[in-house]
């Protein structure tokens, strides 16, 4: 085999895995977007304006209180302590700094 056949091979190698990357691309963009190809009246709006915001007012996430992140954190340490396997492994719990 001569240099001319080595690099022909080696091109023609290169070929077929760069094609059947476009053509994986390619069938991956098909199945994500066929809904809206078959569906083409149903619209599902996209980015964070899109999230639906509850009707009910209490039924909001709320942010825990200092006293309530501070049970938490127990609980977590104590189960942490009856299910440590390696003796010097730490639990870290941190709260949301506020």
């Amino acid at each position: 085999m001569d240099m001319k056949d080595a690099l022909i091979i080696t091109g023609l190698g290169i070929g077929v895995v760069f094609s059947g990357l476009i053509l994986t691309n390619l069938t991956i963009l098909l199945i994500t977007n066929f809904s809206r190809w078959a569906h083409p009246g149903k619209r599902e709006p996209k980015g964070p304006s899109a999230l639906k915001r509850p009707a009910d007012p209490a039924a909001e996430e709320k942010t825990a209180s200092p006293e309530q992140l501070a049970v938490i954190a127990a609980i977590l340490e104590v189960e942490s302590r009856l299910r440590k396997s390696i003796a010097d492994t730490r639990f870290t719990f941190r709260g949301s700094g506020r």
